[in-house]
């Protein structure tokens, strides 16, 4: 049961990666939401503080203050490059939608796998 979860998993993140490609290969790159990496970089320093004290691993503060700092280094281009769902076109809403339902999927398998192994 194990090995078909994983399976499953792969297939799964390997679908998405195919879709990607497909509907975006010949788009334009988008600029980079410095916003967004703010506010990844508080995320991450958050929750790097508890794995930090678990694990004495400090690697997700570390990336975090690194987001942190490239957000706000770029404060300027926070109001630029940020797109809200409502101005997206319907593909890449539709894709949106999809990796999000995806990675509910991901999560229920996930805990799947944690009560499994218990």
């Amino acid at each position: 049961m194990f090995n078909y979860l994983i399976g499953l998993t792969l297939i799964l993140i390997l679908v998405i990666r195919v879709i990607y490609y497909k509907i975006f290969r010949d788009r334009p790159k988008r600029p980079i939401d410095y916003f967004a990496l703010f506010v990844i970089g508080i995320t991450w320093i958050g929750a790097g503080v508890p794995l930090l004290i678990s694990t004495n691993n400090p690697g997700f503060i570390g990336m975090g203050v690194v987001f942190t700092i490239l957000g706000l280094a770029n404060k300027n281009k926070w109001k630029e490059n940020r797109r809200r769902f409502s101005e997206l076109d319907d593909i890449e809403k539709k894709f949106k939608i999809f990796v999000i339902i995806a990675l509910f999927v991901l999560l229920i398998i996930g805990f799947s796998v944690n009560i499994l192994l218990r």
